[in-house]
């Protein structure tokens, strides 16, 4: 069922497959993050519906690139645990904002914000699901200018 509605919504906007610009890749990475819910066989065939790819699954990770540029990917947990949209061209506050223009698409609204441990940015989604924003790479701090990560955790059934 929830295929079928992320079908759906890659057919109603066919305007950002293939689309080049990084915070549309955002919006489509944490769109079918939500949407599929930590399934990474759901999710990247529902990318796939906005032409972006997807590398065999290495060490229990799999990556999902979009068609086009190559400064956005999706890293999912084939155990369900998470789903991390990254940018390594956009700096944490446009990616919250981003976020922002994206859960009302995801049927989310009113999100609880807080802080982690860290003090980095988390957001309450309900039902389970948490975001926690942080800049990207291997070493991840709470802000960066230019370069940002949204991790989804799903919480155990």
């Amino acid at each position: 069922m929830q295929t079928l509605g992320l079908l759906a919504l890659g057919t109603a906007q066919p305007v950002l497959a293939q689309d080049a610009d990084p915070a549309n890749q955002l919006v489509e990475g944490y769109v079918v993050c939500i949407m599929a819910k930590g399934d990474a066989e759901v999710a990247t065939a529902n990318l796939g519906l906005y032409g972006w790819t997807h590398e065999e699954a290495e060490d229990g990770l799999q990556v999902a690139l979009p068609g086009v540029g190559g400064d956005t990917f999706v890293l999912m947990a084939n155990d369900g645990s998470f789903c991390q949209v990254e940018s390594m061209t956009l700096g944490t506050d446009k990616a919250a904002e981003t976020l922002g223009f994206a859960l009302p698409g995801a049927g989310i609204s009113d999100p609880v914000t807080g802080t982690d441990e860290m003090g980095c940015t988390t957001m309450d989604l309900g039902n389970g699901l948490t975001a926690t924003l942080t800049s990207g790479g291997n070493d991840p701090t709470c802000t960066s200018d230019t370069d940002s990560a949204v991790r989804f955790n799903f919480a155990a059934d």
